[in-house]
């Protein structure tokens, strides 16, 4: 996993008014050194443990947030918000990668492709 930096502005126009706008950038999630145990009972063998396993294709998305914030009165605050999640950039699919099989197995090695299709999010908060 890559260190990531979140950026934020913060704007005071007026005592009561507060605007603020924040941005992160992707950063990818690489799931890597693990293992893999799968089970092929279903067709005459063992579950079978796999080593060097590593799954990529995972990211935390690229986000962009604003808001407002109003103080209406000493005891109101009125307050909106709105998100933006790149998911569709994110996770569009995963692979898994493994080898180094325990036992005797069909499979020596693994490499297997599955489509996330994620969408992005866009999230309102008032």
């Amino acid at each position: 996993m890559a260190p990531n930096l979140q950026l934020g502005l913060q704007y005071l126009p007026t005592p009561t008014l507060t605007l603020a706008l924040t941005y992160n950038r992707k950063t990818e999630l690489a799931i890597k050194d693990g293992t893999a145990t799968l089970n092929f009972e279903a067709i005459g063998f063992d579950r079978v443990r796999y080593e060097k396993a590593r799954i990529d294709g995972f990211a935390l998305p690229e986000e962009i947030d604003v808001g407002v914030a109003y103080q209406v009165h000493p005891r109101w605050l009125l307050a909106a918000e709105f998100n933006w999640l790149a998911y569709s950039n994110a996770l569009q699919s995963s692979r898994l990668r493994a080898g180094a099989p325990n036992k005797a197995t069909p499979l020596t090695s693994i490499d297997a492709v599955s489509p996330l299709n994620w969408n992005d999010l866009y999230v309102y908060a008032f």
